[in-house]
């Protein structure tokens, strides 16, 4: 039996067309039916700017080009180009255009901000189709590494380093010149050194003002909104909110604060900005556990559920006296430590302007055998308590119930997933585009892509079931 191979002389009697070139649950003709419904509430940015040349491509042409793009991971503008000339799902949405890198590039650069509304106008698609639960947001950050150079950055250790060291040889190398005669030639030479050395210093004493301006320790002088993360690169903290119902993400911003503090109500106001209302329970890891988030969301009618922070004891299994550990007893006003012993209220004092907490001490530490490892204060240890400790204890109550414990082990498959489908499957570990406002339309895009593969998933059953029948 002779095996299939290739007939390069083939001929077709009719014309071949376009719409025969793919099935019917390609990806391309879903990118096709979201690009027709998107754009006339969107008004992309895109014209000729003087009139004169050739006409220009398409605004709608150039946004399916990168839809495809991102979806197949495809996001440097020369491989795009190149891919409108090989990929047949990209043959089939241009027509057989192939557009230019820079085209490509001046559309996404012109874009930055419009891409926003698309994200707006393709969750309102989302909602339409039932795909938003509204019962369960999860709320994430994760750290991706900025396009500028972590190696070139500059850093104030290292200069303060150099610094030293540079002053210490400009001295011995005054004190070398001097104990030459003016005339020998060994003196000249120094003195040209010295003025080498003094122009080097001068130029790392302006890098150091530089850091102080921008009120950090590290920078890239290409790149000064990057900051420096957890795992020591320069970066940005991608914030998002994702729903339960579909895993799709319903809200996402891009901060320069290397922790997740103090972010998780700013997200809640992008989710009730986007759909109206916040879910009926929204869940975090213990990064934004914070006693002014507990305030925020109880003055504000939100329930939240955190995962224990660093002030818990969950967060502290080797530390027996933890704060934490203490109990408050509300009838007696006062608190109970490990041992059984009572801490008693001592003073009331100020922390900050708004802040004042109530100061509460033992008085049996000196005949408490633990005392040593509970404390190293001769006086007794103390406890501090807020005036919001009690919402902040009903908070960790919350957590350790049943369905505060459910609702957590849902965060880690609803807040950790997009992370994982973005970076491992998308590709995206690293900005391309310097600077913060072109790493939040990255992400936007990125983002956008990840809700559209749930979108193309949930298009292509519809599809087959309908050519089924």
């Amino acid at each position: 039996m002779k095996a299939i191979d290739a007939d390069f002389t083939k001929t077709f009697l009719f014309p071949l067309a376009l719409e025969d070139f793919l099935p019917p649950t390609h990806p391309a003709r879903f990118i096709r039916e979201f690009a027709e419904y998107i754009l006339p509430n969107v008004g992309l940015e895109w014209k000729n700017e003087d009139g004169k040349g050739r006409p220009p491509y398409a605004a709608g042409l150039l946004f399916r080009v990168w839809l495809y793009g991102y979806m197949h991971r495809i996001t440097t503008v020369r491989k795009l180009e190149a891919a409108c000339q090989e990929h047949m799902g990209l043959l089939w949405l241009t027509g057989m255009e192939i557009p230019d890198h820079n085209t490509l590039w001046r559309f996404w650069n012109k874009n930055r901000t419009t891409i926003e509304r698309v994200f707006r106008q393709m969750m309102e698609l989302a909602v339409q189709a039932g795909m938003i639960g509204l019962a369960l947001h999860a709320v994430d950050g994760t750290k991706i590494q900025a396009q500028g150079s972590t190696r070139t950055a500059w850093s104030r250790r290292k200069l303060d380093k150099f610094l030293a060291r540079l002053d210490q040889q400009i001295a011995d190398m005054g004190t070398a010149i001097g104990s030459h005669e003016a005339g020998q030639d060994e003196g000249y030479r120094l003195g040209e050194k010295l003025a080498n050395k003094q122009a080097l210093r001068q130029t790392i004493a302006e890098k150091l003002q530089t850091l102080t301006f921008h009120q950090t320790d590290d920078m890239n002088p290409h790149e000064p909104e990057a900051q420096l993360m957890k795992g020591g690169r320069l970066g940005y903290n991608a914030q998002m909110v994702a729903d339960a119902k579909h895993g799709m993400i319903v809200a996402q911003t891009v901060v320069t604060d290397p922790f997740d503090q103090g972010h998780l109500m700013p997200m809640l106001d992008l989710v009730e900005e986007q759909l109206g209302r916040t879910a009926t329970e929204t869940v975090a890891d213990g990064g934004y556990n914070t006693e002014q988030t507990f305030v925020e969301a109880e003055a504000r009618n939100r329930s939240i559920t955190l995962a224990a922070g660093p002030a818990d004891a969950e967060s502290n299994p080797d530390k027996p006296y933890h704060p934490s550990r203490f109990h408050y007893d509300q009838d007696k006003n006062v608190f109970l430590c490990p041992q059984g012993q009572e801490l008693v209220f001592e003073t009331t004092k100020s922390k900050g302007e708004a802040r004042k907490v109530d100061v509460y001490r033992c008085l049996s530490c000196a005949n408490c055998p633990v005392a040593p490892a509970c404390t190293s204060s001769s006086r007794g240890r103390t406890i501090e308590r807020s005036q919001h400790h009690l919402l902040v204890e009903r908070s960790r109550h919350k957590r350790r119930s049943e369905l505060g414990r459910a609702n957590l082990k849902k965060r880690c498959v609803v807040g950790e997933r997009p992370f994982a489908v973005i970076k491992r499957h998308l590709g995206f570990v690293r900005f391309r585009s310097g600077g913060l406002p072109n790493a939040l339309a990255e992400w936007t895009w990125i983002c956008l892509t990840f809700n559209l593969k749930i979108l193309l998933a949930h298009w292509q059953r519809e599809v087959t079931r309908s050519v089924a029948f």
